[in-house]
């Protein structure tokens, strides 16, 4: 066409579509400045008013060279904008609501999630009046990704930004409850924190072993200690405790228990256990509680404990750690806890002390651990092995039972059966079996030239391992 001209001029039998805009301002200013400023282009249909979808517009012209055919897309702005303001709200554990704002009238949306780094896949929401949409199929705790975009005739726009979030879920129960006398008459316990999403914690009190739980506390979230000075003398009481948000409760802790020391006005002979950190082959130990163990495990940890005796008492403190069987009859090897030797009568001491160094636990059969206070003139440990008791007193005290479990003949090393493919990685299963009441186990792995060792993984039954390659010296290969 000439300079300044406009033209209509819509190919026939091209789609009409509605939703693209009437008019827009072209301008065909080519680089030698020949051509108009601007003209504008009417796409519209000059029988049905309506514009085309596409067409191609041919700027050849008369003087050449000038660009080729090109497409112009005429579709409005609407068409192809993206969602915005795109917010993911929590409204329950598993339930998660999706809103955006979108300035147009698509046919419906595309809404797209994926775990981080995950593959993205495809929900559609068929209404394109709606600006939200619930995803029911998401799990407490979990992290998602989230992108959304409009559908049209003509295709569909850009996605949003991607969103993120972590879904809520229920804080992680407190964990190593401890409790340690703070006073003649007051108690402390410590905790630790292993949630990251409490609001706070409830600790909750019983009085003697068969009363009512009742909360005694509500505290901040990240506090890890309480002290109760609302107590009586010579009363046990237990605690737990357990974590909160707006969610809702962890479990509860494993109770603690402590009995109080008899009220100031004279002492008599006692020992009240204020608190005990104790693990058998490595796994944590509350008193108060049972446990199955293998023979002869280890116990390491620490414990404290407050003595009292009458003043003038002729005879110096001593104190036993050591089990007892069902019948109260002394088995293993019971130790004398030296840091208590010779304490002061009254008001009495409280005292923290290691358990010594490799002291286990019986052989066999289900026994307790007691913590005795002894005031006989002849050597403590012997008079522990002769006495028998089974049941508590001021003087000793129970610290929790142990079943042991039966030892195996013999230590046993196999390889399961495994089966691979040349280049392909090969899992192979190793068993192992020992007779228990060790904290360690080593096995060593030796290959040919064949082989090559990728990685070694210990199974979560083994406290501990320790791999190592070897050299093939005697024409054996394997483990």
């Amino acid at each position: 066409w000439g300079g300044g001209r406009s033209v209509a001029a819509p190919i026939p039998g091209a789609p009409q579509v509605a939703a693209f805009s009437s008019l827009f301002e072209l301008d065909t200013r080519g680089d030698d400045g020949a051509f108009s400023s601007s003209f504008t282009l009417d796409t519209r249909d000059l029988d049905i008013g309506t514009s085309s979808e596409m067409f191609t517009l041919d700027t050849r012209g008369d003087i050449l060279p000038q660009t080729l055919v090109f497409t112009l897309d005429t579709r409005g702005w609407d068409a192809l904008q993206s969602p915005t303001n795109f917010t993911l709200v929590p409204e329950q554990l598993t339930v998660l609501q999706l809103t955006w704002d979108y300035y147009g009238s698509p046919l419906g949306f595309n809404v797209q999630r994926r775990p981080p780094l995950g593959e993205w896949v495809s929900t559609s929401v068929d209404s394109g009046s709606v600006r939200a949409w619930v995803d029911r199929t998401v799990l407490a705790g979990q992290f998602y990704e989230y992108r959304i975009a409009a559908n049209h005739t003509g295709g569909m726009s850009d996605y949003s930004e991607i969103a993120r979030l972590q879904m809520p879920s229920y804080p992680a129960a407190p964990q190593a409850l401890a409790l340690s006398l703070a006073g003649e008459l007051a108690m402390q316990l410590d905790w630790q924190d292993a949630s990251h999403n409490e609001d706070g914690f409830e600790v909750w009190r019983r009085v003697g072993t068969a009363g009512n739980w009742i909360q005694r506390s509500v505290l901040a979230s990240n506090v890890s200690s309480w002290v109760d000075a609302e107590l009586s003398a010579s009363t046990p009481y237990a605690f737990k405790v357990r974590a909160f948000n707006r969610w809702g409760f962890s479990a509860f802790c494993d109770a603690v228990w402590m009995t109080t020391p008899a009220g100031s006005g004279g002492c008599g002979y006692s020992i009240t256990v204020a608190g005990a950190t104790l693990a058998l082959d490595q796994v944590f130990a509350v008193t108060g509680s049972v446990y199955d163990a293998d023979s002869r495990a280890l116990l390491k940890g620490s414990l404290s404990a407050l003595v009292t005796s009458p003043d003038g008492n002729p005879h110096p403190v001593r104190v036993v750690l050591g089990f007892r069987d069902g019948q109260g009859r002394a088995v293993g090897s019971p130790v004398q806890l030296m840091d208590f030797y010779g304490l002061p009568g009254c008001p009495g001491l409280l005292v923290d002390t290691l358990v010594p160094e490799g002291f286990r636990a019986p052989a066999s059969g289900t026994n307790t651990l007691w913590l005795e206070m002894i005031m006989a003139q002849r050597d403590p440990v012997t008079a522990f092995l002769t006495e028998r008791h089974t049941q508590e007193a001021p003087m000793r005290k129970r610290l929790f039972d142990v079943r042991i479990r039966a030892a195996s003949e013999s230590v046993a090393l196999s390889i399961r059966p495994a089966a691979g493919t040349v280049g392909e990685l090969l899992n192979l299963p190793v068993q192992m079996v020992s007779a228990g009441g060790e904290s360690a186990v080593s096995f060593s792995v030796a290959i040919d030239e064949r082989l090559s060792l990728v990685r070694a993984e210990v199974g979560g039954d083994a406290l501990q391992g320790q791999l190592q390659v070897l050299a093939t010296t005697n024409g054996v290969t394997g483990i």
